[in-house]
Formats: structure tokens, sequence, C-alpha cells
């Protein structure tokens, strides 16, 4: 009884990263990866206010200014003219509001979600490797009876006869180079945490934005504005300072 109760009081954390799950697909579906990839460095901010609300963690000014930067360069990827961003070729019906809007939620959710699997690792009801356990299955249970929903309501899938070719319709093989990009990186995030120090946290970030730019140019004629060159280097300088204070 005891361990049903500790996995049910995970279970609104596995929620949470479902619900992230979802608002970051929208947010990359309508939005170029650079400005996706620097709109997602606001998990930080939301990380540093939901750490001092829940956790009573006190941060230094310089943090604090660092976050209120972070915020002012999330603002100059926003007022970024329509006109300068891609125009990736059979997608249709992209609107930069709503991946805007996805991306802000999501990262508030990630910011909610990190400092509760904290709070819940401090109290100490289970062990690191049985919460993360317990967390992706559940939700990975809660996407997949979404997908089932999603696709029965759109008459893909008969709910009388499931089959998993038939929930798997429309995965092509670059969904499952994704899938297997994500899971890598999943993995890498573990060494990452216990080896690098602040310093390379943060140029691994910018070297990400970099990459993503590069190849959002080369791929789909992205054109880069000035105003997204200054706000990527506003919100790199921000998270730098912010992990070196």
């Amino acid at each position: 009884l005891r361990f049903a109760y500790c996995c049910a009081k995970l279970l609104p954390i596995a929620g949470l990263f479902a619900l992230q799950n979802q608002l970051v697909l929208l947010g990359a579906t309508n939005l170029d990866p650079p400005v996706f990839q620097a709109l997602s460095q606001i998990k930080i901010l939301t990380a540093g206010v939901f750490s001092f609300l829940l956790l009573g963690k006190r941060l230094s000014r310089v943090q604090w200014a660092a976050l209120l930067i972070l915020a002012c360069g999330a603002a100059l990827v926003q007022m970024d003219t329509p006109g300068e961003h891609a125009k990736v070729p059979g997608l249709t019906g992209v609107d930069r509001a709503k991946g805007f809007n996805a991306v802000v939620a999501g990262c508030t959710l990630s910011g909610l979600a990190g400092c509760y699997t904290e709070l819940m690792l401090k109290a100490g009801a289970l062990p690191m490797w049985l919460q993360s356990a317990v967390v992706a299955l559940a939700s990975a249970v809660m996407l997949s009876s979404t997908l089932v929903a999603q696709r029965g309501a759109a008459g893909w899938v008969d709910l009388g006869e499931l089959a998993p070719a038939r929930l798997l319709t429309g995965f092509v093989d670059m969904t499952w180079a994704v899938v297997l990009m994500m899971s890598i990186g999943g993995l890498i995030v573990v060494p990452v945490l216990r080896y690098a120090d602040n310093v390379l946290k943060g140029m691994s970030m910018v070297v990400a934005l970099l990459l993503s730019t590069a190849l959002s140019v080369a791929l789909f004629g992205t054109e880069v504005g000035p105003v997204f060159a200054v706000s990527a280097v506003v919100i790199c300088s921000s998270v730098f300072i912010y992990q070196s204070a």
C-alpha cells in the first residue's frame, strides 16, 4: 500500500511531463528550429522561479538579473518579424503566436515538474531510478491513451479492434529517426549532469543553438534576421551568467 501511495503521488508529475511533451511538439511544429531552440531556454527562467517558490531556494541578485535578461531575450524573439521565417514545403497552417505560447506553456510546466520531482526526491519515498521509471511509464500510458482516443475519433483506428500497426499509421522513417535521437539525447543527459560543469553546460546550449540555426538555413532556407541574432546572444549570455553565478 505504501508503494502504491508513493506511485500515486508521482502521477501529477507524469501528467505534467506528458502535457509538456504535447506542447513542445506543438511549438516545434509552428516555429522555425532556431526560434524554437532559443525560446526553449525559458525553462531555466521558470525553473528558477519555481525553485524559489516551491523549494525555498535563494537566488543571488546576479541570478535574478540573468533571469530578467533571459525574459527580455525571449520577448525579442517574439518581436522578430514573421517575414523572416522559412516557409517549409508541405507545411500549412503555421501559427507563430500559437507556437510561441505553446513553448512558453511547455517551459512553465517543465519548471514546475522539475521542482516537484526534486521535492519528491528529497522526501526519499522511492529511489531515484524507480521514481523515474514510474513517471516514464505513467507518461507513456497517458500519451498512448491520448493517441488511441485521437485516432479513434478521427476514424483511423477501430477502437474495438486495436492493432499496433493501425496505431502507428503515419510513422515514417523520419519519425523513427526523431524518436531514436530523442531517446539517445535523454540517455546522454545523465552523464552530462554528472560530469559536466556549468561552463560546459552553457557552451553546449550555445553550440546547439548555432547548429540548429545552421541546419535550418541549409535545409529550410530560414532567413536569420538581426533581431533574432541579438536575441540569441542575449539568451545565451543570460543562461551562461545564471549557471555561472
